[in-house]
């Protein structure tokens, strides 16, 4: 899926896997808290694009994506 943010200093699109089977209620959450705080401005939308470039654009496994989302939220 291909997100497209509108920020002040332009568009930003991000590839973003959808939500599927597979992710727990807790990564629907924090992925829905993440993109509250992209909408807040109180998060950067690259630092999904800036993870999958220095990850050679790997997914990661459920464990990991809940950190992440918990890190990137601060929850």
């Amino acid at each position: 899926m291909l997100l497209v943010l509108e920020m002040q200093d332009g568009a930003e699109e991000v590839r973003v896997p959808a939500a599927t089977r597979g992710h727990t209620s807790r990564e629907l959450a924090l992925s829905q808290r993440l993109l509250a705080r992209f909408r807040e401005g109180t998060a950067d939308p690259r630092t999904l694009t800036t993870w999958s470039r220095d990850h050679s654009g790997g997914r990661p496994k459920p464990p990991e994506r809940e950190a992440l989302l918990q890190e990137w939220t601060h929850a």
